[in-house]
């Protein structure tokens, strides 16, 4: 019997994403699911770093060698831990981060077995141990959807605060701000906002959580120039230094999932938590084995495991391969200053916006406009967010691309 392949219809596939939206489905997965479908599709929503030629980067070379290792280490009916590595893990972690050494008696860290998620629930589950007055979580509007989730998990309320607020913090919220680039806008926060908030929580004795997803992204294209240490000096002195400096309570949740490019690994997260007080820290460290005991991280995955014996062994090959997750999205982000000269969208793209990300509103209609030219972009509502390392390097066909984003979206 010879198989007729059913034609395709944007209609078609607008019905499917409605189907799949109202089955419970985020919009991320809808974007993936819908191209993943689509043999000419060009997937501009899901939330990985993309080759240029229609796939993904490569998995880390260091952390696929190092999970290996870590498996058949484990072929033995064994308990394994990583906690014989966990003073010099910290150490590596600190100079990744590039945080002055005069600042790391004061930090404590924690390995939570889920990744960037892990990381930031972590931290929200601390400080609701340190006060139970706490009643909210507040975040910049437009970010991260699973903070709602991380909200209503830890029954808590949920709110949100302007990119460029300065009043952002209340004695009975945990307040997170994004330490990067801004997911999902690429926004990307002046020293003068970060200085005032740091300011503030110190004078009000209140913690502050930086999810610190994309660390450094938002210089990738100064990499070349300045290389991989002035790159990630530059991140950590404009978001992180001056909570550092003000002497307040912080938490810095990190994730390799984006800078390592360990996506299917799903190694563990790290939260590093800032605390001058001595008696504060004692209390949070106490914090800290309860929360990761009643969340199984004690019991390591291999692949945590192995990124863990990758950052305390081989920081250096790891930051070498952050550095090509830079310069990939440097790239594209280059293609598309260039092809969007003279239209409105390069206001995007401009010195204020960086990272994989930007969130733009869409007109009337947009989605199917979209599928009709096999481009899978996030749409939720009157918004449509952008995977910019979606980009094709060939520029024939990029410009394709930017030409029905430039009709569909506006800034």
């Amino acid at each position: 019997m010879i198989h007729v392949e059913e034609k395709f219809s944007a209609s078609g596939v607008a019905s499917r994403a409605k189907e799949l939206r109202d089955g419970g489905a985020d919009v991320n997965q809808v974007a993936d699911i819908l191209a993943r479908a689509d043999r000419h599709a060009a997937n501009y929503g899901i939330g990985i770093i993309l080759d240029g030629f229609g796939g993904p980067m490569p998995t880390s070379p260091e952390l696929v060698a190092q999970t290996l290792r870590a498996s058949n280490d484990g072929l033995e009916a064994t308990y394994l831990s990583s906690k014989p590595l966990q003073a010099e893990l910290l150490q590596q972690v600190l100079s990744w981060q590039r945080i002055p050494e005069s600042y790391w008696q004061d930090f404590l860290l924690v390995t939570p077995s889920d990744a960037g998620t892990g990381a930031v629930n972590t931290a929200v589950q601390l400080y609701l141990m340190m006060n139970e007055q706490i009643s909210a979580l507040a975040v910049e509007e437009l970010s991260w959807p699973v903070y709602q989730s991380i909200a209503a998990s830890n029954r808590v309320g949920f709110a949100s605060y302007a990119l460029q607020a300065e009043d952002i913090l209340r004695p009975t919220a945990i307040t997170i701000m994004q330490a990067g680039p801004h997911n999902s806008t690429g926004y990307i926060c002046s020293s003068d906002i970060i200085q005032t908030r740091a300011d503030a929580a110190a004078r009000k004795g209140l913690p502050i959580i930086l999810d610190r997803a994309y660390p450094g992204f938002e210089n990738a294209e100064v990499l070349q120039n300045q290389g991989y240490d002035a790159v990630m000096q530059r991140s950590s002195d404009h978001y992180l230094l001056p909570f550092l400096q003000s002497g307040c309570s912080v938490s810095i949740a990190l994730s390799p999932t984006k800078a390592f490019r360990s996506f299917a690994l799903r190694p563990c997260g790290l939260t590093l938590v800032y605390e001058p007080d001595a008696n504060k820290r004692k209390l949070l460290e106490s914090a800290m084995i309860t929360v990761n005991r009643s969340r199984g991280s004690a019991f390591e995955h291999p692949a945590t495991r192995g990124f863990i014996r990758g950052l305390v062994e081989n920081r250096s090959v790891l930051e070498l391969e952050h550095g090509e997750t830079l310069q990939r999205l440097a790239q594209a982000q280059k293609l598309w200053k260039e092809l969007l000269q003279g239209h409105p969208l390069a206001e995007a793209f401009t010195s204020q916006y960086a990272g994989m990300f930007r969130n733009l509103f869409a007109i009337d209609g947009c989605e199917e406009a979209f599928y009709e030219a096999h481009i899978y972009p996030v749409i939720a509502g009157n918004r449509c967010r952008i995977n910019v390392t979606g980009i094709p390097q060939d520029e024939a066909k990029a410009q394709g691309h930017i030409d029905v984003f430039a009709k569909l979206l506006r800034f």
